[in-house]
């Protein structure tokens, strides 16, 4: 590096500068050194700009007898294809799995398990693959089910060759000739048109995925390819799985990884989520594991009282997409008190924006396929009686099955912490797409018996009209 510096001073402190900018704001990040890999693998990124140093040491080697410049040039390349070697004749998943057996399983700490491949040569990768030459079928990044895949044998080849030519042109101390120089630039480009086809086979090479998280990942992004709108906006709450989202996710929307937290969440995290409900009309909520197992509810507690709840789908019981609209226009209360048994009352029922005009006996909602419906219900109840039942919301005609309709428990099953007979007001939202046909349909709520389905008298029947619907 000093004769880098002595040589070319601009060009050695721009590397200095990229470097020391690069790690400090890698070193910003919870786990910059890459998760479980062995070494900063975001550090990566500075090892072709730090080749640069090695130009006045190549420089001096050029300067040395032909023989022995030649055989010093072989036994650099040989040791830079040494780790090379490693990626290709060994499947990378092979070794993470013993990475995984080894540490994660066994020390169930996943903090402590990545500082040891981290920093501990017992894990290094390079001398791991080679040992595994004898344990196991290797398995080579280049073969799959059997048969070549010849993007990367191809890249491997022109790298080969580009190499040889380079090292040829260099040992002779000569000026390139034109055709040397169509060789290089032409394998170059072919060099990058391999690699984007070997970037369209990854996706779906499922010895990448060892954990085997696309068999939930895939069908979820699937769903969202097909049914996001411009205009949403996804938040993903486990940001570690967003390269299935780069190789996958084809809908036109914009997406964060936000990690979550306990409830009520910081200000900063509120005040995102704000600006997200101002911005995007509809909010689309990734999050991992069964619900009542999560630690830091924080985030879709927020999005519950905030926004309105359309949809739920489970992916294996290990993952859930969540769809919310965003509060949109002003209140329009269209049903005032009513009392169910059990001492449950309805306090009020409100819509949120749309055009409402009045009826001869109910609101009527004027709207038009695919707009939204948002309805808020506001209960006051005994703990005991809001825990035991379940509200419907069916949209469509009384003497047929609904065409819409959601089934949950008072503010989907949060409810808050008390004495059996102590008395809360919950705030319990719904949304809902309207992709109905034109036509008249008629909303009704109501309560049942979550263990039995058998439903609750109320002092106006067991269903209550809150407002008609005209799609148009």
């Amino acid at each position: 590096m000093w004769g880098l510096l002595r040589a070319h001073r601009d060009l050695a402190l721009g590397i200095f500068g990229f470097a020391a900018l690069h790690t400090l704001g890698y070193s910003r990040q919870i786990i910059w050194w890459g998760g479980l890999n062995w070494g900063p693998r975001y550090m990566i990124p500075l090892l072709p700009v730090m080749m640069l140093a090695a130009a006045p040491g190549i420089a001096a080697i050029l300067r040395w007898p032909p023989r022995r410049a030649k055989a010093t040039l072989l036994f650099l390349a040989l040791i830079a294809l040494f780790p090379q070697l490693a990626g290709t004749l060994v499947d990378i998943r092979l070794f993470e799995g013993e990475l995984d057996r080894a540490l994660y399983q066994v020390l169930q700490d996943y903090h402590r398990a990545m500082e040891q491949v981290a920093w501990n040569p017992a894990y290094n990768p390079l001398l791991g693959q080679w040992k595994m030459l004898g344990q196991a079928d290797p398995a080579p990044a280049w073969i799959r089910d059997h048969q070549l895949i010849l993007a990367p044998i191809g890249i491997g080849v022109i790298g080969a060759i580009l190499g040889l030519v380079i090292i040829e042109r260099m040992r002779r101390h000569a000026d390139p000739p034109l055709w040397t120089l169509w060789i290089i630039g032409g394998s170059a480009l072919a060099m990058s048109l391999l690699a984007v086809v070997s970037l369209r086979q990854i996706p779906d090479d499922p010895r990448l995925d060892f954990h085997e998280n696309a068999r939930f990942l895939r069908p979820m992004i699937e769903d969202l390819n097909r049914e996001a709108r411009p205009g949403d906006v996804l938040l993903m709450t486990y940001p570690y799985f967003g390269d299935y989202f780069l190789n996958w996710l084809r809908a036109p929307i914009d997406w964060y990884g936000i990690f979550s937290a306990p409830s009520p969440l910081p200000e900063p995290r509120r005040a995102l989520l704000d600006r997200l409900l101002a911005r995007h009309s509809r909010i689309w909520l990734m999050r991992p594991w069964n619900r009542w197992h999560e630690q830091e509810p924080g985030l879709e507690l927020y999005l519950l009282d905030h926004a309105y709840k359309v949809n739920e789908r489970h992916y294996e019981d290990w993952m859930r997409l969540v769809l919310y609209l965003s509060p949109r226009g002003s209140w329009e209360p269209v049903k005032g008190s009513i009392r169910w048994e059990n001492d449950v009352a309805l306090i009020q029922a409100a819509l949120q924006g749309g055009e409402i005009q009045a009826g001869e006996k109910l609101p009527v909602l004027q709207a038009r396929p695919g707009d939204p419906l948002r309805l808020t219900l506001i209960w006051r109840g005994p703990l005991k009686a809001l825990r035991a039942t379940k509200v419907f919301v069916h949209i469509g005609d009384p003497d047929q099955p609904p065409r819409l309709q959601q089934d949950r428990l008072p503010r989907d099953g949060w409810l808050p912490n008390g004495q059996d007979d102590e008395e809360v007001e919950i705030l319990d939202r719904y949304g809902f797409v309207l992709e109905l046909p034109p036509g008249v349909y008629r909303v009704r709520i109501g309560l049942y018996d979550e263990a039995g389905g058998k439903r609750w008298p109320s002092e106006s029947g067991e269903a209550i009209d809150l407002t008609m619907v005209e799609i148009r």
